[in-house]
């Protein structure tokens, strides 16, 4: 199973000319893919922004969003440009594109986009998007029928996503057992309609200093990040959050027992050294 790297966006503090640093570390540690999540509240950078920077400075680590919140990208259109720009500076096949409707509705004050409709305003936005891709509008992609896409989501309608347009699903989760029926029945839902093995990739976090320097970082900047959805889910995501170097390694075994592709590790320490320590786990 290959493991990748989430940049730090949740981290307030976070210097973002430190962008190169990260991408470059994570390609040159051997990670599988740098990638950045999406949260326009929030003090994360813009995902396609920070990925035109780190296609720029690397070479063969693949770039994805993990996940971003399509339906705040208005114009699908110019949002196919965006991508087709960035996957032209990256090369054919590095880059993905998670998407989702989004599930804060903090994220979508002031954005003139109704979050209660966000569900049937992503079908109609992902019609124009792939139209753009497919060559009815703007440049096309160097990756032939452009980057590919993953969906996120627990609902009917996510699975219907990956079934008819994507790849495969991305996610958050924290116990491998608990997700393995969900993946199950996405897998017999793609094979009844005939397509292909989807990809699975997991985001996680993961904190391996007890007392990080920085005190918005670690568990207390998991906690901040999430307590927008209540202490109750705050709660939860600093308890699914990656404390040892066994719990790391006991989660990439049962993530790659229920047949997950990809973990991609949301790291909590703005400083880009630490990769250093992950990987020397890993090989253990």
């Amino acid at each position: 199973m290959d493991v990748g790297v989430i940049f730090p966006g949740l981290i307030r503090t976070l210097d973002p000319t430190r962008i190169v640093d990260w991408a470059q570390a994570s390609e040159d540690l051997g990670f599988s893919t740098f990638a950045v999540t999406d949260r326009p509240s929030w003090t994360t950078p813009d995902p396609l922004t920070t990925l035109s920077a780190a296609a720029a400075v690397t070479r063969r680590i693949r770039l994805m969003t993990s996940i971003l919140q399509a339906p705040l990208r208005s114009n699908p259109v110019l949002f196919a440009n965006q991508v087709s720009a960035v996957d032209g500076i990256a090369g054919a096949g590095r880059l993905t594109i998670g998407l989702s409707p989004g599930g804060r509705e903090t994220d979508y004050e002031g954005s003139g986009v109704d979050f209660h409709r966000r569900g049937a305003i992503f079908d109609q936005w992902l019609t124009q998007y792939r139209a753009a891709m497919d060559g009815a509008y703007g440049p096309a992609p160097v990756t032939v029928g452009g980057p590919p896409l993953l969906f996120g989501g627990f609902v009917p309608a996510a699975i219907r996503r990956v079934v008819t347009v994507g790849a495969g699903w991305i996610g958050a989760h924290s116990e491998p057992e608990k997700l393995a029926p969900f993946l199950d029945g996405i897998r017999e839902a793609r094979a009844a309609a005939d397509k292909s093995a989807p990809r699975f990739v997991v985001c996680q976090s993961i904190s391996l200093d007890p007392q990080p320097a920085d005190p918005a970082a670690g568990l207390a900047g998991v906690e901040a990040y999430y307590s927008d959805l209540g202490p109750q889910f705050a709660g939860f995501a600093v308890a699914g959050t990656l404390t040892s170097p066994e719990l790391l390694r006991e989660r990439i075994e049962g993530w790659s027992a229920v047949g997950v592709d990809e973990l991609l590790l949301a790291v909590n320490d703005p400083d880009p050294a630490g990769l250093t320590r992950i990987r020397a786990e890993l090989s253990n």
